[in-house]
């Protein structure tokens, strides 16, 4: 393809795992027998992962409301972490997760690279990125430009409306006891800004634009990313606009 139509870059999307959308489970995979094989090489043993697994939903399942705050920990994979059942071994199956896809990245970022074409990496926002094993500190070294999936107004995947809707419902399925209003401050702390409002399918654009800025804020300054980031927006219709 690239000698035949002459590209100047490759845009990669959907390098990560699945996220929340499919199911709180699904954010603790993959146990095939290639991602059991190379997961032991680096001296991760997943059959133990998967016990450690277990008892971490057992955890949210029974979790009270003042322990929230640790489960978006867990879940933001934040280095603050102090739940027993997220030891290092959890923390160590999701560095391997993380290398997984940068591996990939890095494999096609250096064999565009020698044909002088440029790569873009299209990433969930960061406040999401780190629970689909997308790292913008580790990526960002393999790619020339990232857009920031930080939609605020559509529902399709990557959304925040559907993904913040999708870690609010899930945790909710697992413990009916959360109150709305607890679960709403839960979301609001991890993501250090007022994202219930796009939860709430509120389209409104001041809120829409300081989400927007905190998010991109946070892939250069706590992410440490050089190069250039791009917001992305959907192509829908928007008040005002």
């Amino acid at each position: 393809l690239v000698e035949k139509y002459g590209f100047d870059g490759i845009f990669l999307d959907r390098i990560r795992f699945p996220s929340i959308v499919t199911g709180i489970e699904n954010l603790f995979c993959c146990f095939c027998e290639y991602c059991e094989k190379k997961a032991g090489e680096s001296g991760t043993d997943l059959n133990r992962v998967k016990e450690k697994i277990d008892r971490l939903l057992f955890q949210v399942k029974n979790m009270s409301e003042s322990d929230l705050s640790e489960a978006g920990k867990m879940l933001g994979m934040s280095e603050e972490i102090k739940s027993p059942y997220f030891d290092a071994e959890l923390l160590s199956f999701y560095q391997f997760r993380e290398e997984s896809v940068c591996s990939l990245v890095k494999e096609i970022y250096d064999l565009l690279h020698k044909e002088g074409m440029e790569v873009g990496l299209d990433l969930f926002s960061p406040s999401l990125s780190r629970i689909v094993s997308q790292n913008y500190s580790m990526l960002s070294k393999y790619g020339d430009w990232i857009k920031s999936m930080s939609y605020c107004f559509g529902r399709g995947p990557a959304s925040l409306p559907l993904e913040v809707g999708s870690i609010v419902e899930n945790i909710n399925r697992l413990n009916s006891g959360l109150s709305d209003n607890a679960l709403a401050s839960f979301v609001r702390e991890w993501f250090g800004t007022d994202v219930c409002v796009l939860w709430r399918n509120e389209k409104k654009i001041s809120p829409a634009k300081s989400i927007l800025a905190k998010e991109i804020e946070k892939a250069k300054n706590k992410f440490g990313v050089e190069i250039p980031i791009y917001p992305g927006f959907e192509a829908v219709n928007l008040p005002g606009i």
